[in-house]
């Protein structure tokens, strides 16, 4: 079974995806792709079917879509 969830910005007149859950690589994942300089962590592996990484993803982004955000736009201000 295939799987990705995505949570897409617009920047710079492009779409900017800044996290995504997927299943490349072998196993059930996320990836942020802006983080605060504190936060090393890029991949955080679950242990889940792509059904319950579906619901993870789903209810991550709904709780966490402001910190993201805010995260991205910290790295435009360097």
């Amino acid at each position: 079974m295939l799987f990705r969830s995505i949570y897409y910005t617009i920047g710079e007149g492009r779409e900017v995806p800044l996290v995504t859950y997927d299943l490349a690589h072998g196993f059930s994942h996320r990836d942020v792709r802006f983080l605060d300089k504190k936060d090393k962590r890029k991949k955080k592996e679950f242990r889940a079917s792509p059904e319950e990484l579906q619901s993870i993803a789903i209810d991550d982004i709904n709780s966490n879509w402001k910190r993201y955000l805010k995260e991205y736009l910290s790295t435009k201000k360097e």
